[in-house]
């Protein structure tokens, strides 16, 4: 796979002379088209890998037809929350991202993670089409698969915080993305907005007393020193999309689509198996770590979940009205 290793100066470069492709495509495009992607993380992490196997395939199976070039992720790109409006704009091709880096342009997106059905049953029972349309309309994207399998999130705190047995966090504060903004504020928490790379900084100073983030990826993120406990059960599920801008997927060929829907599709065949091991693993390297797992008995895990995903529809319920009901029948 080329250009893993670009750097940020030369990643704009090659940004900026994609997108002046597209402006003479009669001049510079030839046989074998190479489409640009980035991640909203950084390469080779827990969010980013499966993807760099859907590129991996695609490169693999479409030599000669199309050949994604892999810019790398994170920071060295953009702000995560930049991506969103890059995608649409067709600034890059692909991306691999989580739909709450992006609900503000699109606040259905946010119902991703409340999914309670499988992706499969998705497909069947048109909820992913109406999602898509969705992302047609107001992102000027299509929703080629996900870049990620069954992934929860948890409450991590640091050492300050004790006796913590009760779904309420009243009297502290938070690290939350847009993912679990109305969850944590419904237990009563003080909410702290960061991007992950400023968690650490957050939580050795004191600025925060916990953080939410998925079973995957607090060691790659180098929280396992400043986080001593887990919250159990863990809630919803991790949305990672992968998006093609939609001018980008009209002007493609048969052929070419096929190509990108089948590493797609490919992914799909081994991807939750895969992540249920990789959770245990992850569990285990916390427990390893030092991190207390703390399990919050029937009654209050039933109010705790309860209130991840009424607080949820709530939130959805407010920001997209006229789509609201249809996504949680579908969803759900």
């Amino acid at each position: 796979m080329s250009n893993f290793n670009i750097g940020r100066r030369n990643v704009i470069k090659t940004i900026a002379a994609g997108t002046s492709a597209l402006a003479f495509p009669s001049i510079v495009r030839s046989q074998e088209l190479q489409l640009r992607a980035v991640s909203a993380w950084t390469q080779g992490t827990a969010f980013s890998r499966e993807f760099e196997r859907f590129v991996e395939r695609v490169n693999e199976t479409g030599k000669g037809v199309i050949q994604i070039n892999y810019l790398g992720g994170g920071a060295q790109i953009m702000n995560v929350f930049d991506m969103g409006q890059a995608i649409k704009n067709g600034v890059f091709d692909i991306l691999n991202t989580n739909s709450g880096y992006y609900s503000n342009l699109m606040p259905e997106s946010a119902s991703i993670k409340l999914q309670r059905v499988t992706f499969d049953e998705l497909k069947k029972n048109g909820g992913y089409d109406f999602m898509n349309q969705i992302m047609n309309a107001k992102m000027n994207s299509h929703w080629l698969g996900r870049g990620k399998g069954t992934i929860p999130f948890h409450i991590y705190f640091n050492k300050n915080v004790e006796n913590f047995n009760k779904p309420d966090l009243t009297g502290l504060r938070l690290r939350i993305s847009p993912n679990y903004r109305a969850f944590f504020s419904a237990l009563g928490a003080t909410l702290v907005q960061t991007q992950g790379s400023e968690i650490y900084t957050a939580m050795e100073r004191g600025v925060v007393d916990g953080f939410g983030w998925p079973i995957q990826g607090v060691d790659e993120l180098g929280l396992f020193p400043v986080t001593k406990k887990r919250v159990d059960p863990g809630f919803y599920t991790a949305p990672n999309e992968i998006l093609v801008n939609l001018n980008r997927w009209k002007s493609l060929s048969n052929e070419q689509r096929a190509v990108l829907q089948e590493a797609a599709d490919w992914v799909e065949t081994w991807l939750d198996a895969t992540e249920a091991k990789t959770n245990e693993a992850a569990k285990a390297k916390q427990t390893e770590a030092g991190i207390q797992a703390i399990q919050l008995n029937e009654a209050d895990s039933k109010i705790f979940l309860d209130t991840a995903y009424a607080s949820g529809w709530a939130e959805i319920e407010k920001m997209a009205p006229q789509n609201a009901a249809k996504l949680r029948e579908l969803m759900s």
